[in-house]
């Protein structure tokens, strides 16, 4: 077995959490990849401004990921209740929640505005 899946199976107790994981990891930075790409080839300044910012909320998204799932499916329930009892419920588990909500809307925030532009491009184009 590779290192990194025993080490993160041998934290999890589950071979597929950790599979999971790995996965989305690697879809993120496949999307990041392309994003960048994106962001040289785009002509205007406003294609250039929303490459960028999809690609910082991809960063915020994994980032809020990374802790949230992290935490989640890496802790057992008895680290859970020790972090509630010595950090409180907001910090606990709904805090990493909401920062994961936040990431995930400024993506699909940066992204509808970035397929906005686009079709918007085509329409005018096209008259």
């Amino acid at each position: 077995m590779y290192p990194l899946l025993e080490l993160l199976d041998h934290q999890t107790g589950n071979l597929y959490r950790a599979l999971l994981f790995i996965m989305v990891v690697l879809m993120l930075l496949v999307y990041l990849i392309f994003s960048l790409s994106k962001a040289w080839k785009a002509g205007s300044l406003l294609d250039k401004i929303l490459a960028w910012l999809g690609i910082s909320a991809i960063f915020y998204l994994s980032f809020s990921m990374y802790f949230y799932f992290g935490n989640s499916l890496f802790m057992s329930p008895e680290t859970w209740r020790e972090i509630i009892l010595r950090e409180g419920i907001v910090i606990g588990i709904p805090g990493h929640f909401i920062g994961f909500v936040i990431g995930l809307l400024l993506s699909v925030i940066a992204f509808s505005l970035e397929y906005l532009h686009g079709f918007l491009g085509r329409r005018y184009r096209e008259t």
